[in-house]
């Protein structure tokens, strides 16, 4: 009888113990994502000022969908997201490339060092990186100041102040911070290439051009490809490098989708409207899943 209880049991623990042992990542995953994103797209369908209690949130149905349409800081707030996504992600994906296959491929003594340095912009605090560059590109700041020794005169450039340039001079302050990310994926692809293929090319009388364009390239496509996805979504979610500089400033000539989102819902001179502000998250969302199902499905065919 113990033996048929002990045996029914050991049953019984094995169906459930797998369960028993995700049980902490389900419950850590349902309470800090599972519910915010739920939360956020019913959220979206409400008016609500994040003062009053949340029962008193006014139903609106697909208002703040259709106040999107017609709002024309969103429509600046998303061409701005896009223009920035597009232009990090071609600036650092090649400046990247370049310097990781200079590293590779040129044997140097002082290759990890270097590796290093230009890696090291990626982990530092990004508060601390926007207070540096925010000093550096004010008006009596060392970029200025170095233009002024090269020119012969006085440069006065408002690097973060002029609508027309500020969100190019962010741009480049970003791919500044993020090359270094990048040269470490694709050093890692260019380092898993096997070695008895390169000398093969250079046997045959390959050059540089060659050997990009027809060994390392197609060697390095998923590297390429995760580089890609990576960048495009970080582009879209890009916050604190704007907030630091700008806080989306002048007139929101460089807000993003996120720090527009951030002035809708928390900033002391914004509306303060939490479902608006929803309403443009939950879209960012969408975006960003269909392009990830987009380029995941390109690259299984590819």
């Amino acid at each position: 009888m113990i033996q048929s209880v002990k045996t029914r049991w050991d049953r019984i623990f094995s169906v459930i113990s797998p369960y028993i042992y995700v049980a902490p990542a389900l419950i850590f995953f349902a309470l800090f994502f599972a519910y915010p994103v739920y939360f956020g797209v019913k959220l979206s369908f409400h008016d609500w000022n994040g003062l009053t209690s949340i029962n008193a949130m006014k139903y609106i149905g697909l208002g703040n969908y259709k106040e999107l349409l017609t709002d024309p800081l969103f429509w600046r707030s998303f061409k701005n997201t896009v223009v920035f996504t597009v232009f990090t992600t071609i600036l650092q994906m090649s400046f990247s490339f370049i310097l990781a296959f200079s590293l590779w491929y040129f044997p140097l003594r002082f290759n990890r060092a270097l590796r290093s340095i230009i890696f090291v912009p990626g982990i530092i605090s990004m508060v601390i990186l926007g207070l540096v560059w925010r000093e550096l590109l004010s008006t009596e700041g060392m970029v200025n100041g170095t233009l002024s020794a090269i020119t012969g005169s006085r440069v006065l450039i408002q690097w973060l102040g002029t609508p027309k340039i500020v969100l190019w001079t962010i741009i480049l302050v970003d791919t500044w911070i993020f090359t270094g990310t990048n040269m470490i994926l694709w050093l890692a692809g260019l380092l898993a290439i096997p070695s008895d293929l390169i000398d093969a090319a250079k046997i045959d009388g390959a050059n540089v051009r060659q050997l990009v364009t027809y060994v390392v390239i197609p060697e390095i496509g998923h590297v390429t490809s995760l580089s890609l996805l990576l960048n495009i979504i970080g582009g879209f979610q890009a916050f604190a490098i704007v907030y630091v500089l700008t806080r989306g400033g002048p007139a929101h000539y460089s807000d993003l989708l996120t720090t527009y989102v951030f002035w809708i819902a928390f900033f002391s001179d914004g509306p303060q409207r939490f479902g608006y502000a929803s309403a443009i998250s939950v879209v960012m969302i969408v975006i960003l899943l269909v392009f990830s199902y987009v380029r995941i499905n390109m690259s299984k065919v590819l």
